[in-house]
């Protein structure tokens, strides 16, 4: 299924399709993917303890410690109350 099929669209130009509709339905697709992705995060990741080995913690870690040292090097700082729980998670400080 498409977030924004054709027949939208030419109902758009048709006039049969109101703009506040077709905001409306993405809005919708928006949200639900986003309920999905977390559903299946949740039901994959999290019940099935797949990722409570140790290299599979270590990983993860590595993965994360990564993305926090480039977005220190940009231009966005993260906010202190996000830097002070990592830290105590063991993470290096900014």
């Amino acid at each position: 299924m498409s977030v924004f099929p054709a027949n939208r669209l030419l109902g758009l130009f048709n006039r049969f399709v109101h703009v506040k509709s077709i905001l409306l339905n993405l809005l919708l697709v928006y949200i639900g993917n986003w309920l999905g992705c977390l559903l299946v995060a949740y039901f994959l990741g999290f019940l099935t303890d797949i990722f409570h080995a140790p290299q599979y913690h270590s990983f993860m870690y590595s993965i994360v410690q990564t993305k926090l040292e480039s977005l220190s090097k940009s231009l966005i700082k993260p906010p202190k109350k996000v830097t002070n729980s990592l830290e105590k998670l063991g993470f290096k400080s900014f």
